[in-house]
């Protein structure tokens, strides 16, 4: 969650900046920061966040599903 929080403001002016021809991401900046509308930055976070929280949950399935069938589990007594 953290990762999406940090990386999410990047990736908004990335995307700004990708919009136009010739824009740099300091003129995506300086284009957001004009408009004001502060919480744009943040727009898809939650998509994001549930997402990254999908893709570590099935990595841990599989992880789990491998051990399983090598026969790493420790059965409890």
């Amino acid at each position: 969650m953290v990762s999406a929080v940090t990386s999410q403001p990047g990736d908004y002016l990335f995307a700004k900046a990708s919009e136009s021809r010739g824009a740099t991401l300091g003129s995506a900046w300086r284009t957001w920061v004009a408009s004001r509308r502060w919480g744009d930055i943040f727009i898809g976070l939650q998509p994001r966040i549930l997402f990254g929280g999908a893709l570590i949950a099935l990595q841990f399935v599989i992880y789990d599903f491998c051990r399983v069938r090598r026969g790493e589990v420790v059965k409890p007594d």
